[in-house]
């Protein structure tokens, strides 16, 4: 499934915070599975092992279904795990839980009890999202190198965006570009600070991605 999953978020202080009450988690899950979203399915403990599943039906007496694509190769992993995490990437927050007591039955169901602690986080505080897929977001750095600088956005959150620059324009953690704004066809945001606070090789030679910090 041509789906991206992303793992949970595990910081303390955020699940305290973003926990919902029993009977509003009740509804938010039956809604976002009445309304036939994805979820990424994965192991307590291991996050590289992922399956996207589409949500079926949730019910807090009967609990829960998915349907797992025709075909798909279930990694052991989680084929054998009595407990999985649940991530639903919405379009406000990151829905996120346990599910306890998973069964992977004929015909491409799986199901589980309904989760008892449930986790709304609100996406633009906690956790970065893809950049729009159309490619229209752009970032321009003016005025820190010779001239405009367009990185690609493969990233973005509420303090900060990641970038992906060609090999000739690396720079050193901790560099500020005083004079940043967003751009989308022909309208453009307020300027702002950014600071660069990682910078890692990517899969090619050619680029590196930067991580970097929205300032004041």
């Amino acid at each position: 499934m041509a789906f991206r999953t992303y793992p949970p978020e595990l910081d303390a202080k955020v699940l305290e915070q973003f926990k919902l009450d029993p009977r509003p988690a009740e509804r938010t899950v039956v809604r976002e599975f009445n309304s036939g979203v994805t979820a990424g399915l994965m192991p307590l403990k291991d996050f590289s092992k992922r399956l996207a599943l589409k949500c079926v039906e949730a019910d807090p007496v009967v609990g829960l279904a998915f349907s797992l694509p025709e075909g798909t190769d279930v990694p052991k992993a989680i084929k054998e795990s009595q407990h999985l995490w649940v991530v639903i990437t919405a379009d406000q927050y990151k829905l996120q839980f346990i599910a306890p007591n998973v069964k992977f039955g004929s015909y491409d169901l799986v199901t589980s009890d309904f989760p008892t602690e449930v986790i709304a986080i609100q996406r633009r505080e906690s956790f970065r999202v893809p950049a729009p897929n159309d490619r229209t977001l752009d970032l321009v750095i003016s005025g820190s190198f010779s001239s405009l600088v367009e990185p690609r956005i493969f990233d973005i959150g509420f303090q900060g965006v990641g970038l992906e620059f060609s090999a000739m324009e690396r720079m050193q953690v901790g560099t500020i570009w005083s004079n940043c704004y967003f751009s989308r066809g022909k309208k453009s945001s307020e300027s702002f600070m950014l600071q660069v606070k990682n910078v890692s090789d990517v899969y090619n030679l050619d680029h590196f991605r930067v991580g970097c910090q929205l300032l004041k």
